[in-house]
């Protein structure tokens, strides 16, 4: 077989684009974190919203990479996460279940949101990805500050926001593919 006749032959525009594609997401993400509620010890950002709706307008591979992208910035310290922070001790610390999470957030959401193709894949893909997000945060915070605590402060306070950014982020995602699907 000669390599060098296929890699001179290759098309790369395609993966241009997608690795275009992973780092713009990866960017939203960051920028996301920086619109945030200081609570202690994790604070409310816009990540899940962000997260959801990169899950639904962007194939599992993209938003998984996307993500994947965000994760390593964020460990080599570089100032991605909420309030410019970032660092392996931000990922081991009290808010590190909830971040390392991400990515199954963003994979079940668009993994479960294309099975059908509906509304309601997508707002059942939102919920579970939801639910691995609390999960893990809530676990994790939990080997800090205890069970009760950290029900106390990872997930009663953002009881109302959960619905309340799935239902946008749905509605979001649906325009915005509406919007950019051509038209026949």
């Amino acid at each position: 077989m000669n390599y060098a006749y296929i890699i001179k032959n290759a098309d790369t525009k395609p993966v241009l684009i997608y690795l275009a594609k992973i780092m713009l997401g990866s960017l939203f993400i960051a920028a996301s974190a920086q619109v945030s509620i200081p609570f202690y010890p994790v604070p409310m950002t816009l990540q899940p919203a962000a997260l959801m709706f990169l899950g639904l307008i962007a194939q599992p591979s993209v938003a998984m990479g996307a993500v994947g992208l965000y994760l390593f910035e964020a460990s080599i310290g570089l100032p991605v996460l909420s309030n410019f922070s970032g660092g392996a001790a931000h990922l081991l610390g009290t808010r590190g279940g909830f971040i390392l999470a991400f990515l199954p957030l963003a994979g079940i959401t668009s993994y479960i949101s294309r099975l059908y193709n509906t509304i309601w894949s997508q707002v059942l893909g939102c919920a579970l990805g939801n639910v691995i997000l609390y999960s893990s945060g809530i676990l994790w915070l939990s080997h800090f500050i205890g069970m009760e605590k950290a029900l106390q402060f990872g997930l009663y306070p953002f009881l109302l926001e959960i619905p309340l950014y799935i239902a946008l982020t749905v509605l979001c995602a649906h325009y915005f593919i509406t919007v950019n699907t051509p038209k026949k």
